[in-house]
């Protein structure tokens, strides 16, 4: 696995639910096994299990944040666990 890069302090404001929200980016990925890019980002809202809701997507550059895609390939799924596994040992 290449390297993800670790971000801090960059926001990204999104539509979601219709409304403007401004979200906390985690990280981003782009390694030579993914076809484009992944963001890693949150809204710092937490789930009914009290952990913080965490949201990934793939992205086209050339289009940013407006063009967001699922995530469906279960490699890239097991990629971005394994980053999210980094970060939360990092950050606790």
């Amino acid at each position: 696995m290449s390297e993800f890069e670790d971000i801090q302090d960059e926001k990204l404001e999104l539509i979601i639910d219709g409304k403007p929200t401004v979200c906390d980016l985690l990280f981003t990925y782009d390694g030579g096994d993914v076809d484009k890019p992944i963001i890693g980002y949150t809204d710092n809202t937490t789930g009914p299990n009290g952990e913080l809701n965490i949201y990934v997507s793939k992205y086209d550059p050339l289009f940013g944040p407006e063009k967001f895609e699922d995530i469906t390939d279960p490699k890239e799924m097991e990629l971005v666990k394994d980053i999210v596994s980094q970060i939360q040992e990092k950050y606790g």
